[in-house]
């Protein structure tokens, strides 16, 4: 899974973050903050860094697709893998003692589930995408 990231200075050590940051796999800058502006679009042209401001606050807020909007992604992403370990404990274990366990009827839905799940191309690729992670 690539990690975008924002870097804040186009200066000496802005520089020196953007060379660590290339070195990493699966790391994308993808925005760079950076006074004069004129210098910090320079340096993203050349890295090839799509999004350039010489404010801070614009990065860190706005529309949701800065850092402010960070937390409300994330806690989607939570719930998503949350939702993805419920169904995956209930498709392999049973639970005879739990209140409201169902008995036959529940051990024929987990068989047919995991014969859709061996069967379906679809279940199987919404499988990986789950077990390996979201995207955001």
């Amino acid at each position: 899974m690539t990690v975008r990231i924002a870097v804040a200075g186009a200066g000496a050590f802005g520089m020196k973050h953007l060379d660590g940051l290339a070195q990493i796999d699966d790391a994308e800058v993808v925005a760079l903050v950076g006074v004069p502006r004129d210098q910090a679009e320079g340096v993203a042209a050349e890295r090839g860094i799509g999004w350039v401001t010489d404010s801070l606050d614009e990065a860190l807020g706005g529309s949701g697709t800065g850092l402010a909007g960070y937390s409300e992604v994330a806690l989607r992403r939570v719930w998503k893998a949350v939702r993805f370990s419920w169904w995956m404990t209930g498709l392999l274990h049973r639970f005879p003692e739990a209140p409201g366990d169902t008995g036959e009827f529940g051990l024929r839905l987990q068989e047919s589930e995991l014969a859709y799940l061996h069967d379906s191309e679809a279940a199987r690729a919404a499988f990986a995408e789950n077990y390996v992670g979201l995207p955001y």
